[in-house]
């Protein structure tokens, strides 16, 4: 599986629920128990109102799984601050809330280096398929024995 996804693919993912620590999604502040959905209906509807000033990226990218990421000061700054305060934002609601989650898919996409077109035509052509599942378009290269 790459870290690389199929965007429109990506973008139509949609997760209903997390399970780990799911009774503990509260407000930092102790605040009562906020609904883990948001109201956005999809990964795609998330990043297209949040993120909607974010540079514009090709139709393959990378996400990021896990919270664990690195980046540079110049990619960060290539976003302008409005991104990242709009993301930060959007974080408030609660602690461990879906917009977290659709946050944290974004991070590779907003700090990554654009692939260059000949990457991903090589990409594309050296996978056999997009996998549809909970990862949401990931190529992959079935390897046949």
């Amino acid at each position: 599986m790459s870290a690389y996804h199929d965007k429109a693919q990506l973008f139509t993912f949609n997760l209903q629920r997390y399970k780990k620590g799911e009774r503990d999604y509260k407000h930092d502040n102790n605040q009562p128990v906020v609904p883990f959905q948001s109201s956005y209906k999809t990964f795609g509807d998330f990043y297209n109102n949040v993120l909607k000033n974010a540079n514009p990226r090709p139709d393959l990218v990378q996400v990021c799984f896990g919270g664990g990421f690195a980046s540079s000061l110049e990619n960060i700054l290539k976003q302008d601050a409005m991104v990242w305060k709009s993301l930060e934002k959007s974080q408030t609601r609660g602690d461990n809330i879906q917009e977290v989650h659709y946050g944290e898919r974004a991070w590779a996409i907003l700090l990554a280096n654009p692939l260059e077109p000949y990457q991903i035509k090589v990409l594309r052509n050296y996978s056999t398929s997009l996998m549809n599942n909970h990862y949401s378009g990931p190529l992959i290269r079935e390897i046949i024995t």
